[in-house]
């Protein structure tokens, strides 16, 4: 039987940053990345990982029950900040993972796959197999859908950019209506 991990305990957020410098040793090997930042504490744990053009944060947010993924345009060999409001029509250097999916594929959108990447199961025990697996899944859809912007080429952030608007434009237009 496998060990059981708490949610939030430092123990867990120490096997996200194993499993992640693991799972995504491709980033450093074909990509030339190397972590730039690590980052636990009571929320979750945040592992950076870039080169000289672009990197990559992956989110543990035990909270939230999610894993979820950033890219980013450096910019001057550094991270833009992350907007806490985000605001339709503001050109953006950072993007998750599903809004490079959506713009590369927009047939993905509502797919079993989008809807429960980075998802944890509430009620399921968090195991290393468990989390492996669902960081191998995001793994996949970095490898299939961001080698582009691992490797410095943002031309997919146009397109990016229009699926992150449409999908802050809805939710700001039915959070509007409460």
């Amino acid at each position: 039987m496998s060990k059981t991990y708490w949610l939030s305990s430092p123990e867990t957020s120490d096997l996200f940053e194993r499993l992640v410098l693991e799972i995504f040793d491709f980033l450093i090997t074909d990509y030339g990345f190397a972590v730039m930042k690590t980052e636990k504490d009571g929320h979750g744990a945040r592992i950076t990982l870039g080169s000289n053009a672009a990197a990559i944060q992956l989110n543990y947010e035990p909270g939230g029950l999610r894993i979820w993924v950033l890219l980013y345009r450096l910019l001057k060999g550094h991270l833009p900040e992350y907007p806490l409001t985000v605001i339709p029509g503001e050109k953006s250097d950072l993007f998750y993972i599903q809004d490079i999916m959506v713009a590369k594929e927009p047939r993905i959108r509502g797919s079993d796959l989008y809807v429960s990447i980075g998802q944890l199961g509430m009620f399921t025990p968090i195991t290393e197999e468990y989390l492996r697996e669902k960081l191998q899944t995001i793994a996949d859809c970095v490898r299939q859908y961001a080698q582009d912007v691992l490797a410095g080429n943002f031309t997919i952030f146009e397109e990016a950019q229009k699926v992150r608007d449409a999908r802050v434009s809805q939710y700001l237009s039915q959070n509007e209506n409460r």
